[in-house]
């Protein structure tokens, strides 16, 4: 899809340049740094005078959830390409099925409008006269038809380049994120750091479901008033709807938790 696509481009070329990987590479060493301190630490209390065997079983325990955080850590950045690349099949599914109109080219939009518009209006009216009347009126209910969807396009690919922006910055403190687990006073922070996350990946997934939801629910509420949904009224009631949808997607993420 060319909206998320470009947004894609933009995304790795930013986490991919010098500035970034630097502030990646710089919280990584600060962690792995906390992590070894700890590990010393407990190296010190578990060989010190007087220790028993006990003491001896609680390094290697301490020893052993180090190596793990340290293994967090490291792979962290395979876990996120491994995720993205998960959602995004399910977000190219979720487009392919239910959001063709956003997925297409303008010009491809505009042609299978035309095509269902005039199929509609063939299947409702009998009156010849009528149909002429409809027509009369396509041309401009194609030029309502093609703002409202550049509208919709250009607030999809607000809500990607802001998930992509919340990715990166989350993707920088990460192994912060990680090693404040380690403390109970400080384990708050990494539950924060995950719910943000979850949230993150939720953004896009909302949107495409709010905007199929949004069109269904309009296409019948326009069929019970016994308006053709290809109409102005019609198309404008759709994208009205879909924008108090697209807000209230945000805000019930931010809510799940």
């Amino acid at each position: 899809m060319e909206v998320i696509d470009n947004v894609i481009t933009a995304y790795e070329a930013v986490k991919l340049n010098d500035v970034s990987k630097s502030i990646i590479a710089l919280c990584t060493f600060i962690a792995l740094i906390i992590v070894i301190n700890r590990f010393i630490t407990a190296y010190k209390e578990a060989f010190s005078e007087g220790d028993s065997p006990a003491d001896l079983k609680h390094f290697f325990r301490l020893f052993s959830v180090y190596v793990y955080f340290f293994v967090l850590i490291a792979s962290a950045p395979f876990a996120f390409s491994i995720i993205e690349k998960g959602l995004g099949e399910i977000q190219n599914e979720l487009i392919q099925h239910y959001q063709k109109d956003v997925d297409l080219s303008i010009d491809e939009a505009i042609v299978t409008f035309t095509k269902d518009y005039i199929e509609d209006v063939q299947r409702r009216h009998n009156w010849v006269g009528k149909q002429i009347q409809e027509v009369i009126m396509l041309p401009l209910t194609i030029s309502a038809y093609t703002i409202l969807l550049y509208a919709t396009k250009y607030i999809f690919f607000f809500f990607a380049a802001g998930r992509y922006l919340y990715l990166i910055l989350l993707e920088i403190v990460t192994p912060i994120a990680i090693i404040l687990y380690l403390d109970e006073k400080t384990r708050s922070y990494t539950h924060t750091f995950l719910k943000n996350l979850f949230i993150c990946y939720m953004l896009i997934p909302a949107f495409l479901i709010a905007n199929a939801f949004g069109s269904i629910i309009s296409d019948n509420i326009m069929h019970m008033v016994g308006e053709n949904k290809y109409s102005l009224l019609g198309l404008l009631f759709a994208f009205i709807f879909k924008l108090f949808l697209f807000a209230k997607s945000v805000k019930y993420c931010n809510q799940l938790f």
